[in-house]
C-alpha cells in the first residue's frame, strides 16, 4: 500500500502499473484520467483500475489517497 498526497493544481503524470490498482480517497478531491474514462473522488470514494490502464491523477483539492496494486508472484 502507498499513500499518495498530491495538494490542489498538481498532478502524476501519466503512468501504469502491472498488476490491479485500488485508490481509495482519504481526503479532497482527485480526478483521475484512466483511459478514455475519467472519475472524481471525493472522500470515501473507491476506484479499481485494471492491469497496464494509463492513468493520470489531478488534485482538484488538496488530497491524500490510499494506493493498492495487487502483483501476483512469478
Amino acid at each position: 500500500m502507498i499513500r499518495v498526497v498530491l495538494p490542489a493544481g498538481k498532478e502524476q503524470h501519466q503512468h501504469d502499473a502491472p498488476g490491479e490498482v485500488t485508490l481509495l480517497c482519504l481526503e479532497g478531491e482527485v480526478l483521475i484520467q484512466a483511459g478514455a474514462q475519467s472519475h472524481t473522488l471525493r472522500e470515501g470514494d473507491f476506484l479499481h483500475l485494471v492491469p497496464r490502464i494509463p492513468h493520470v491523477l489531478r488534485a482538484l483539492q488538496d488530497a491524500s489517497l490510499l494506493v493498492t496494486i495487487c502483483l501476483v508472484p512469478g
